[in-house]
């Protein structure tokens, strides 16, 4: 087993959780790191049971060092920085190799299929939480798993020898759009007022944007024809029956079970936008329902909306103190399109 080499692009908290456990495992792993950046001493603590294991990644490799000898790349940097990879890839590539993409959004499988070959590419998802706390130590909850759309054995086993559950999925759309429903909850109007995803969810007005969101984003998929499927830990595909129940009911439902289960652990496009990075990866999940939405005669203003909002504050062309701390601000925007 130890022949078998395994590189993780995006050594982040999701690749590092990923890569200890495949390293714990037995695979030889390594986490490619960008060339001048400092190696600082990383912890991941898996948790298993009443039992807690603290494990450091084992062997990184700065990208130049790079070479065609890895059997698996596990992609999970952000999907804004998919492009910038491809160089990195050729290099790591062999004919033989699979390309794992477990990032969020949409169009990265497609993106990459445009210089691998379709049956290299791999697309996938991760439901795990991981956390970090103090800068470098990675806290992986429990709950969740691991999908991936390929009829590779191998590519299960892997991930069943590390410790996940593992479910296999037809293809690749269904799981990505799957994930998108989970991920766009809170995440933008939340980045966008820089609070926690709780105090949208316990907000009426706040909830309702998220509330169209999420049924712009439904009728999507639906156009689309792509069925939702159960993720690792998450049954999506009861998703289709909010917009019976009615917003009051949802609104309790998510604000008992999904902010409170982040707490205030802030959502990716926030994170982003506080890092001052320049980018987000906005266009990639409320773009993306809006840029189908137009190409299917979807009306998606509230997808559209937040998508506009967060790239406007990314290109400095609005201030983002304006929104910040600021429904009324918000609100006012959504004013004549959502209320």
């Amino acid at each position: 087993m130890g022949s078998y080499k395994i590189l993780i692009v995006g050594a982040g908290a999701i690749g590092c959780t990923i890569g200890v456990r495949l390293q714990k495992a037995g695979y030889d792993v390594f986490f490619a790191l960008r060339d001048g950046k400092e190696l600082q001493k990383i912890k991941v603590s898996l948790f298993k049971s009443d039992q807690v294991e603290t494990i450091l990644p084992d062997k990184f490799i700065y990208n130049s060092q790079i070479t065609n000898e890895f059997d698996l790349i596990i992609v999970t940097v952000k999907s804004y920085d998919t492009p910038v990879i491809i160089g990195l890839l050729n290099q790591a590539v062999l004919p033989t190799s699979m390309i794992l993409s477990l990032q969020n959004g949409i169009g990265n499988e497609e993106y990459l299929e445009n210089y691998f070959s379709e049956k290299q590419v791999i697309g996938g998802t991760i439901t795990t939480s991981v956390s970090q706390k103090n800068g470098n130590l990675f806290l992986e909850e429990t709950r969740g798993g691991i999908g991936i759309a390929t009829l590779n054995p191998k590519a299960k086993r892997i991930f069943q020898e590390a410790g996940y559950r593992v479910v296999v999925y037809q293809n690749f759309q269904r799981l990505k759009w799957s994930k998108l429903l989970l991920n766009i909850w809170g995440n933008g109007t939340s980045a966008i007022l820089d609070i926690d995803v709780s105090e949208v969810f316990s907000d009426k007005e706040l909830f309702h944007i998220e509330y169209c969101i999420f049924k712009e984003t439904l009728w999507v998929i639906k156009a689309l024809k792509i069925p939702l499927v159960n993720l690792p830990g998450y049954p999506v595909k009861y998703m289709n029956i909010l917009p019976f129940l009615g917003e009051s009911l949802v609104q309790k439902i998510f604000y008992r079970s999904f902010s409170q289960g982040r707490g205030s652990k802030k959502t990716s496009i926030r994170l982003d936008l506080l890092s001052g990075k320049g980018k987000t990866e906005s266009p990639y999940l409320f773009g993306k329902v809006a840029q189908f939405g137009n190409l299917l005669g979807v009306y998606t203003p509230a997808s559209r909306g937040i998508d506009t909002i967060i790239g406007s504050i990314v290109r400095k062309e609005v201030e983002w103190d304006r929104f910040r701390k600021n429904k009324e601000n918000l609100l006012t925007y959504f004013k004549d399109i959502l209320f």
